[in-house]
């Protein structure tokens, strides 16, 4: 019966073999071999001596999400505030608009 029969056994493979990798380090490590005098062309040497002198801009200042947050809601709380203005300007308590929707007092 080929129900419970065992499998073909799987292929060998060989292992891989990984190469070593440099360790991390810093720019200090190798810092000592970059200067003016082992760059190839002068245009290059005009360029790191560039590099000091220029000035760089200042970082651009990004919103963070509690601003955008706190700016929303100033925003709709504003708009909500017009809103309100408007119907309590608009509003006649001796007309009103649906007079179903008043209230009656009376005592009898």
């Amino acid at each position: 019966m080929a129900l419970f029969a065992p499998r073909p056994p799987m292929p060998f493979k060989e292992p891989i073999v990984k190469r070593k990798m440099y360790p991390y380090t810093g720019v200090a490590v190798i810092s000592h071999n970059i200067s003016l005098k082992n760059t190839a062309h002068t245009q290059n040497a005009d360029f790191v001596k560039n590099l000091k002198e220029y000035d760089m801009p200042p970082p651009e200042k990004k919103e963070t999400p509690q601003e955008r947050r706190k700016k929303r809601k100033t925003k709709l709380d504003d708009r909500h505030g017009k809103r309100l203005k408007l119907q309590k300007d608009k509003w006649d308590p001796k007309h009103p608009e649906n007079p179903d929707m008043t209230k009656v007092v009376h005592n009898h």
